[in-house]
């Protein structure tokens, strides 16, 4: 047998085999979950928000997508959950948002955050449900600025507040739809004041 022959039954081999084979990497899939799903999100004492698991109140970690609900009680009383059509996608850091996070709205983008950490930082943008910007700026690296959000369908300003090294500092405002205010909220480093 000559040398050619041989390299050429073991390269034969080696493709039978799957050893030459490149396989596709597939990252593992976030996991799914919705707000009931977390026992409890709290405020650390560096006034971060710290997401927990209700089955075993550890905290969160890894890539998920998560389907924000609401419960409606019908007239026989049994409260039901819906979900709302709003979906949020990133990634827990030991309980701490960390990374780009996605929402999306009846699966169409409509808000990007980034977060380190726990803390707001970089670029922020609001769209309506056809894909129009809203609201854009960024926080920079210390994670500064005025944080806006809407009701995406109509436009209608929905939270307004300012970040202050990540954390949520000063008056922050919520609306109704018809943009009237429906709470004031103080905070100091990230904490609410009473």
């Amino acid at each position: 047998m000559t040398m050619r022959k041989f390299l050429i039954i073991i390269y034969l081999f080696i493709l039978s085999s799957g050893y030459g084979q490149v396989k596709k990497f597939s990252p593992p899939k976030p996991t799914p979950m919705t707000f009931s799903h977390l026992l409890n999100f709290n405020i650390d004492t560096k006034g971060r928000l710290k997401y927990y698991r209700i089955s075993d109140n550890s905290v969160i970690h890894g890539e998920y997508i998560i389907y924000k609900t609401e419960k409606k009680i019908k007239t026989d009383l049994i409260g039901e959950i819906y979900h709302t059509g709003i979906v949020f996608k990133g990634t827990f850091n030991k309980g701490y948002k960390n990374g780009l996070w996605k929402t999306l709205y009846k699966n169409k983008l409509v808000k990007t955050i980034n977060y380190r950490n726990g803390l707001v930082i970089g670029r922020y943008r609001v769209y309506n449900t056809k894909g129009a910007i809203l609201y854009k700026t960024t926080f920079g690296s210390k994670g500064n600025g005025t944080f806006k959000d809407y009701y995406y369908k109509t436009g209608v300003l929905k939270q307004e507040g300012n970040y202050k090294n990540g954390k949520k500092e000063g008056e922050w405002c919520d609306y109704n739809e018809l943009g009237e205010i429906t709470k004031i909220t103080v905070y100091n480093k990230g904490m609410p004041q009473e």
